[in-house]
């Protein structure tokens, strides 16, 4: 009977290892984020804790902080349920964060020229105060964190396109939104002028 339990015993730490190493091994990043939260940084924009990024101590390979870092991000990412719930879509906090990371590593404001190419589902994103609220009954909790990029100099590209798919005007989106006759030439203009391309895709 002793041996048993003993077996027992050992069986259960066996498992309950395994569970606590697997549930360690496919932990979501916010989970991972929300850990770390008490280090995280904003240098360029702040949003929740998807857009933080972290110190990073000795690095050995550094970036060239002087020179202008020219970012073209290729947004279409967004859905429905999630304009319902009114929630910031995941995919311009991971807009946010990515130019988080370049400031916290050292490059100046100034040498940030950044484009965000919006077409497809996040055009929701983007419309005015009035529109969203007509459309989902909900406040527009994209606003802000738009609003704190374009006064940094971030420049947002509609697809003409997109807009026309959707019969929709410029004039219910956010001001200050360029249009351009499709994203793919905006994206495929802005890679000639030496931007480099993050898409930004659902789920990030």
């Amino acid at each position: 009977m002793r041996i048993f339990l003993v077996f027992i015993t050992l069986l259960t730490a066996f498992f309950a290892a395994t569970s606590y190493k697997a549930s360690a091994q496919g932990a979501t990043r916010a989970e991972l984020m929300e850990k770390q939260q008490a280090r995280m940084v904003y240098p360029f924009v702040r949003g929740s804790i998807m857009t933080g990024v972290l110190p990073v101590p000795d690095i050995t390979f550094p970036i060239e902080a002087n020179k202008t870092y020219k970012l073209v991000f290729d947004f279409a990412s967004g859905n429905m349920p999630l304009y319902r719930e009114g929630k910031v879509n995941p995919g311009l906090e991971e807009i946010c964060r990515i130019l988080n990371l370049h400031s916290a590593a050292g490059v100046a404001d100034r040498n940030l020229d950044v484009v965000v190419v919006l077409h497809g589902p996040a055009l929701m994103t983007f419309t005015s105060r009035e529109e969203y609220q007509k459309r989902f009954q909900q406040a527009n909790a994209n606003i802000n964190l738009v609003e704190a990029l374009q006064k940094k100099g971030v420049r947002f590209v509609v697809c003409g396109q997109s807009l026309q798919l959707r019969e929709m005007k410029r004039n219910q989106l956010m001001p200050g939104i360029l249009e351009s006759f499709s994203a793919r030439t905006a994206i495929s203009t802005l890679i000639q002028q030496g931007y480099v391309l993050f898409p930004i895709e659902e789920g990030n």
